[in-house]
């Protein structure tokens, strides 16, 4: 008999599989360069091979503000 902890990881599985068939998944690069210590915004902006002026642009922002917030020296949830 199964045991409630290996139910839940099936579903998990079946849950993991699904995203991954329809590409709702993150690449393993881009996890690994935010778990090292990366700022998400210039990780996922380098992975779409934005430049950063493109990328402000496109934001409404200017190149320094967005370098700020990819350097970590500003919020940017602010």
């Amino acid at each position: 008999m199964l045991e409630y902890e290996d139910i839940e990881d099936m579903r998990a599985f079946e849950q993991a599989l699904k995203e991954y068939k329809t590409g709702d998944t993150i690449p393993g690069e881009i996890a690994d360069a935010i778990i090292d210590g990366e700022t998400p915004v210039r990780v996922w902006r380098l992975y779409r091979k934005l430049a950063l002026v493109s990328l402000a642009e496109r934001a409404g922002i200017s190149a320094s503000y967005l370098s700020q917030i990819e350097n970590g020296t500003e919020a940017w949830n602010t």
